[in-house]
């Protein structure tokens, strides 16, 4: 079992689009919200201070659908009340809410 799962471990390094990510066979699911300027620079900012203020990774209680969770909330999204799922399924029930 990884560390990730026991303990918290440094995370949010990795923010952006990582090996693969950009390759079509490797997408397993997509939302896009259209933004103007200056929406995407309060987004950019969130996402900062979310990097700074909770610099570990924990697969349970603080993973990559929670720190969507979170930028969506922030964006004034719907966003789904349980986030322990799968990142295509929580992206799934994003795009259906909104």
């Amino acid at each position: 079992m990884g560390s990730g799962l026991r303990v918290p471990v440094a995370g949010g390094v990795q923010t952006g689009a990582s090996d693969g990510d950009l390759e079509e066979k490797y997408v397993s699911s997509r939302y896009r919200v259209m933004m103007d300027a200056a929406t995407f620079k309060k987004v950019s900012s969130y996402i900062a201070k979310l990097k700074a203020d909770n610099p570990t990774w924990n697969a349970l209680w603080r993973n990559c659908v929670s720190f969507g969770n979170d930028i969506a909330g922030n964006m004034e999204l719907k966003t789904p009340g349980f986030t322990w799922m799968e990142p295509k399924d929580y992206v799934d029930r994003l795009r259906e809410l909104n």
